[in-house]
């Protein structure tokens, strides 16, 4: 989100733009056949017991971070994810997190994607059970100079469960290797 902001401010200082499972703003009526493909019930439940300060709530939102096949394989990368990630957000006070869950839901910048000047390199993934392959399609969509590419059968933390290939993904784009199908 910060990318997005940064690339919309000030074009002249971003020479590619890489937006991995992020969102310009959700609205979850547009997300069509691209909504979640985790329940928004299990999604929900999990956020909830995660609010109280459950520790099954807060593994339940680690889970989904990954693909299921990657859950079932490494198992201890749900563990990894309540140390890293969901851990220390669910420990915040109730208020630093309704700030930080306030200003995430008031970010939009779904109007002003076409400002955006530089190439973009648009990825999401496949079997993300938080995030949603809409959103990459609204940027895709949007931003004139962008490629859109979705790793097939990841989840949304695809930076732990496919490295290697996501790393090589974006370092081919942002050293120009990567062959874009702009619009």
């Amino acid at each position: 989100m910060v990318g997005l902001l940064f690339a919309i401010e000030h074009p002249n200082r971003v020479d590619r733009l890489v937006l991995s499972n992020t969102t310009p703003g959700f609205v979850l009526e547009e997300a069509g056949d691209f909504a979640l493909p985790v329940t928004a019930g299990a999604y929900t439940e999990a956020m909830a017991a995660a609010e109280q300060g459950l520790p099954e709530g807060v593994r339940r939102m680690s889970e989904l971070m990954y693909s299921p096949a990657a859950v079932e394989q490494a198992p201890s990368i749900v563990d990894d994810a309540v140390e890293c990630c969901f851990g220390p957000v669910f420990a915040q006070s109730p208020e630093a997190r309704t700030a930080n869950w306030t200003a995430y839901g008031a970010f939009n910048v779904r109007d002003r994607l076409s400002e955006i000047q530089s190439p973009t390199l648009v990825m999401t993934s496949s079997s993300d059970r938080i995030g949603s392959p809409a959103q990459a399609w609204t940027m895709w969509n949007e931003i004139p100079r962008s490629t859109l590419i979705a790793l097939d059968g990841i989840g949304h933390d695809w930076m732990a469960e496919a490295p290697v290939l996501g790393s090589r993904l974006v370092t081919m784009f942002i050293n120009g290797e990567m062959d874009p199908t702009y619009k």
